[in-house]
């Protein structure tokens, strides 16, 4: 009898783990609202190497390029509607903001305008406009890292492209849409997406402060084709690229604090031909990008 009751007990403690590691969770990402403050470290490392060759030359030329940037701020939300994806108002507190370039000439270090400075970021009819605090207006087409952030919305579509579409239990698996991360066809005629595949998995979820964090893996395939016509019949480009990402993000699920931490890389190899009346040439790049972006939400003043 006493070993029927050690075999009963062990199966309710199997069955009670096996309960427990189909609960589902709601996966909610926080954003800030107006009056709140959050501090951001985004880091990042591009590497590229490129072999072009012109026409019926037997050399070939190889280029590699280095890239690093290093930016530290405090985004404190001035104004938000509730219906907007964006906030319409921010005040940006840059502690650092530093790229760096090279290749196999020269290595260039670049401190932004805005390096150390307040910046007060507002949208306007025709566009965000970005205003250093007591100075005046940067001009926001020479300033890539700005067009992204709020005219594409890439890094809240990079965190949002991987949320399922309902609850999911630790270990589960779902599909998601690339085509969130590398942009819609539709809006580049000249952009064909051949492949365009993912997945996402909750690994793990824990409990910190008081909060529920989890840990979800990213992992996205794809293919994409470009061709652009020259002035003349015959001339013209074509691009072919492949990707693969692999991301992971730690941090806040369940929409009570704005926390968290992604990191990952970009694998990409491609082949462009260019023919022309000048001269034809072929190049075929590998290279990998990757990121390292953390935020953490800060106690209200």
């Amino acid at each position: 009898m006493k070993h029927i009751a050690i075999i009963t007990a062990a199966l309710a403690l199997a069955v009670a783990a096996s309960a427990q590691d189909q609960e589902k969770y709601t996966i909610k990402l926080k954003e800030l609202a107006p009056g709140e403050s959050a501090h951001f470290e985004l880091k990042g490392t591009t590497t590229s190497k490129t072999v072009k060759k012109y026409g019926k030359e037997k050399e070939a030329k190889t280029d590699e390029f280095k890239g690093t940037k290093n930016f530290s701020y405090t985004d404190t939300i001035v104004e938000k509607p509730a219906d907007a994806a964006l906030p319409t108002k921010i005040k940006r507190v840059y502690e650092r903001a530093v790229q760096t370039t090279a290749n196999d000439k020269v290595k260039e270090e670049r401190t932004a305008a805005y390096h150390g400075k307040t910046l007060l970021i507002e949208k306007k009819p025709e566009g965000y406009e970005f205003r250093i605090e007591g100075g005046g207006v940067l001009d926001s087409s020479a300033v890539p890292e700005f067009y992204m952030e709020f005219n594409q919305n890439e890094r809240d579509k990079t965190k949002r492209a991987f949320l399922p579409p309902g609850p999911v239990a630790v270990n589960e698996t779902w599909k998601i849409n690339p085509n969130r991360l590398i942009g819609d066809p539709d809006k580049n005629v000249n952009t064909e997406i051949i492949k365009s595949d993912g997945n996402a998995k909750l690994v793990k979820v824990y409990k910190k402060d008081g909060h529920l964090y989890g840990v979800i893996d990213v992992m996205a395939e794809f293919q994409l084709k470009s061709a652009f016509k020259g002035q003349k019949d015959g001339e013209g480009a074509t691009a072919e690229m492949k990707g693969t990402l692999k991301v992971t993000y730690d941090g806040c699920i369940d929409g009570s604090v704005a926390e968290g931490r992604m990191n990952g890389t970009l694998e990409f190899n491609g082949t462009t031909t260019e023919n022309n009346a000048a001269f034809s040439a072929t190049s075929v790049s590998t290279g990998s990008n990757i990121v390292d972006d953390s935020w953490k939400e800060l106690p209200k003043k």
